[in-house]
């Protein structure tokens, strides 16, 4: 358990504290605050401050283990935790604000987490770690994901079973960083009691080189008599929601296949008008998003000019 504050400066008439006593450190069962100090540990007198001297003092820490009795005696529980700072006649004013601290036991971090990019987002797998066995409570891993800048957010929580997530709101062009952490809750899964240790960090820039899915179910129908002959297309309209629009393809027997739209179709349906009577006419489309990825054609269709 690690204990961290900040001693004070000042006495409560606003006098610089010079000279420090020790500091106790007091533990208690339970979560009710305690009104003595029942010493769980002792931290030296901090260095005087010279006269005519200003010094912030700056925050300490300090490491408790905690007894058998309570570490796996009540995984339930609670410890609440304060510190009191005396003066050099070893007199004090008291606890200090005081924390309660579960004492459910912490899940450990797993163990050879690493990232893979591909079209769906970002991967994570990791290797799972021993979860003890404790029927008041349950596990899970907490997966929390850092840009380029900022802090680190939760993404998501899985099921301590799990060795692999997949990130799906990655920003694209961009470089992210994840780590996890063990979460002890309670048995319905519905509060943290603790959270365990971050693992260790990995980061991956996602660079898109994925294209869309093929478009499908492309159909061709010739309209003409009585008005200007054409040729209407449509397809199934693709989902990706980086798709920027639609090229398609012509060529007539035996030869290459030609882009005949000059800027991307942005739905899903096109009109050919430059076709010529007798003619027989074969089409396919690609998608493409919006870093410029083209998918494979689809299968072709064909339609006969009469």
């Amino acid at each position: 358990m690690t204990l961290r504050w900040t001693p004070p400066n000042r006495f409560t008439d606003g006098r610089m504290i010079r000279r420090m006593g020790p500091t106790q450190i007091c533990r208690s069962a339970g979560s009710t605050p305690a009104v003595t100090c029942s010493v769980a540990g002792t931290l030296p007198p901090p260095p005087d401050v010279p006269k005519k001297k200003k010094v912030e003092r700056v925050a300490v820490e300090f490491q408790d283990t905690l007894p058998r009795s309570l570490s796996q005696g009540s995984p339930t529980g609670f410890v609440t935790y304060g510190v009191e700072v005396l003066n050099r006649n070893g007199r004090g004013v008291g606890i200090s604000n005081q924390v309660q601290i579960s004492t459910a036991p912490a899940l450990a971090p797993p163990t050879n987490l690493s990232a893979n990019l591909s079209d769906a987002g970002v991967t994570l797998t990791w290797q799972a770690v021993h979860v003890p066995s404790v029927p008041e409570d349950s596990f899970a891993y907490r997966v929390s994901r850092r840009g380029e800048t900022g802090d680190f957010v939760a993404v998501a929580t899985v099921p301590v079973e799990q060795t692999s997530y997949t990130d799906q709101g990655i920003e694209w062009e961009k470089k992210s960083e994840y780590r996890i952490a063990g979460l002890t809750q309670t048995a319905d899964g519905k509060q943290t009691l603790v959270e365990g240790d971050d693992s260790q960090a990995v980061s991956i820039f996602a660079h898109d080189v994925f294209p869309p899915k093929a478009p499908t179910e492309l159909q061709a129908v010739f309209s003409g008599p009585g008005q200007q002959a054409f040729i209407d297309l449509s397809w199934t309209p693709n989902v990706e929601p980086d798709l920027a629009g639609y090229n398609l393809y012509r060529h007539e027997e035996g030869a290459e296949p030609v882009r005949v739209n000059p800027a991307l179709v942005t739905s899903p349906s096109f009109r050919d008008q430059q076709i010529a009577a007798g003619k027989r006419y074969f089409y396919s489309i690609t998608a493409v998003d919006a870093r410029g990825n083209e998918s494979a054609k689809s299968s072709e269709t064909s339609e006969t000019v009469p």
